[in-house]
C-alpha cells in the first residue's frame, strides 16, 4: 500500500478511510467528514488517506474485524494497524465504523 510508505516517510501516523462509491453509509458520512472541525484537527496529527473502490487493499490486516464499509483505521508510522484505536461507543461487531465525525474525539 503506497500510503503506508508515505506515512513512513513523514514519520506520522495515518488515518485510513476505506469506503465504496456504492455504499449508502459511506455517502452519508462523506459530507459530515468534509465539514467537521474534528476531522480538520485530526489532519494536523495524521496523514489522511481515502481508499475508495479499487484502491482498497486485499490485505486482511486492513480488515481486523471483517470487511464492511466505511471503516476507519489508524496506523502507526510503520504502517501497522493500531487495533486499540476503534469506536468504543459503536457496535462491537463493527469496531472501526464511525457514523459521525464527533466519534473520533476519543482518539
Amino acid at each position: 500500500m503506497t500510503s503506508v510508505k508515505v506515512t513512513a516517510c513523514r514519520n506520522k501516523p495515518l488515518m485510513l478511510i476505506i469506503h465504496k462509491s456504492w455504499c449508502g453509509a459511506c455517502a452519508a458520512l462523506k459530507p459530515k467528514f468534509a465539514s467537521a472541525n474534528e476531522i480538520s484537527e485530526l489532519s494536523n496529527h495524521f496523514v489522511m488517506v481515502n481508499s475508495e473502490d479499487d484502491d482498497e487493499t486485499e490485505d486482511k490486516a486492513y480488515a481486523p474485524d471483517g470487511v464492511y464499509y466505511p471503516r476507519i483505521l489508524f496506523l502507526n508510522s510503520d504502517g501497522e494497524v493500531l487495533e486499540n484505536i476503534f469506536n468504543e461507543g459503536g457496535n462491537p461487531e463493527y469496531k472501526y465504523y464511525y457514523s459521525e465525525p464527533s466519534m473520533s474525539k476519543q482518539i
